[in-house]
């Protein structure tokens, strides 16, 4: 939301007068909140509307100020964009798509509505136990590992991008290992998947969107132990091709622990459109028994019954 916005540096704006891209009328200014967002400024000098009388117009396309650390290839709305291989860097990538000839009467009192997109894929994890128990489960390490593109570009003014921004993900792929946990995180032994956050790396990474196209590539490791079990477990599973890491959208992994198996369910749902139907995706276990991997379950997906999405954080900026 608009608070997490300003909490992360606030964003970058340019605009054009008249769609003159050569003398921009703000060039990338920073505009920031001091109060959760309710207000926004973007400092000295102060700039004005053109004449309403007259035909000109302003063009707006801004994108998030936390990203400038990770953006190459720059040039005022044209840039290259790198996912940090360190989870405790990865930033929440935004952007707006061209707001077109606005002018003082065809926006609110003056005031110029962004509705910001998410250009990356947001990965979260959860426990559970499969049934309640007095033991608790200690997590102990978890990563996600696999051939996968690390960085992508993007033009805001270009036309493709004139409703809704996206990055065009570079072929060139990386195997980054993204390790999630940088200590032990102990849960109650409960039904309810509870959120894995971590003190270095918080509640989410974020990944380039992109599509597995072949299994056993992708892998979420965790190692684990339940309480009274005399070893840790380690518990692997492979994502199968064909499945879709998509922009704008959350994943949650849920771990459901057993003191004789682990399974997954992962929960995809659009960050800004919580109704979808399931699929499911059988999976091959790596490990062997007693600790098996029994699948993945993808919910959430827009245009189906909203009683089978699980709800994520939503993040919409008006």
């Amino acid at each position: 939301d608009a608070a997490e916005l300003a909490a992360d540096g606030g964003f970058t704006v340019f605009c054009y007068l008249n769609g003159d891209t050569e003398d921009p009328y703000m060039n990338g200014r920073q505009v920031s909140s001091s109060d959760q967002g309710a207000t926004w400024s973007y400092g000295k000098p102060v700039l004005y509307w053109p004449d309403p009388t007259s035909p000109s117009t302003l063009s707006f396309v801004a994108y998030s100020s936390n990203a400038a650390d990770y953006l190459s290839d720059k040039t005022n709305t044209s840039f290259t964009f790198t996912v940090p291989g360190d989870v405790s860097d990865q930033v929440d990538l935004l952007a707006t798509a061209l707001q077109k000839d606005r002018t003082l009467n065809n926006t609110s009192s003056g005031s110029v509505e962004l509705n910001f997109k998410h250009l990356l894929s947001r990965v979260g994890f959860k426990v559970k136990a499969s049934k309640v128990s007095a033991r608790t489960i200690t997590v102990s390490a978890l990563t996600f590992s696999g051939t996968m593109p690390v960085s992508g570009s993007l033009n805001l003014l270009a036309a493709e991008n004139e409703a809704t921004p996206k990055l065009t993900v570079s072929a060139t792929e990386s195997s980054p290992t993204y390790e999630f946990l940088t200590g032990s995180v102990t849960f109650e032994s409960k039904t309810d998947p509870v959120q894995v956050v971590d003190d270095a790396n918080g509640t989410y990474m974020m990944i380039m969107p992109h599509k597995v196209t072949s299994t056993f590539d992708h892998k979420i490791t965790v190692e684990y132990q339940v309480e009274g079990m005399q070893n840790p477990k380690t518990a692997v599973v492979d994502l199968p091709s064909g499945f879709e890491f998509k922009p704008n959208t959350a994943y949650e992994f849920v771990l459901s622990i057993a003191t004789s198996a682990i399974s997954f369910d992962v929960v995809e749902t659009d960050w800004n459109n919580n109704s979808g139907v399931s699929e499911n995706y059988p999976l091959q276990p790596q490990t062997p028994d007693p600790v098996q991997i029994t699948g993945v379950k993808v919910t959430g997906r827009p245009g189906g019954d909203p009683e089978t999405a699980r709800d994520t954080a939503t993040v919409y900026l008006n």
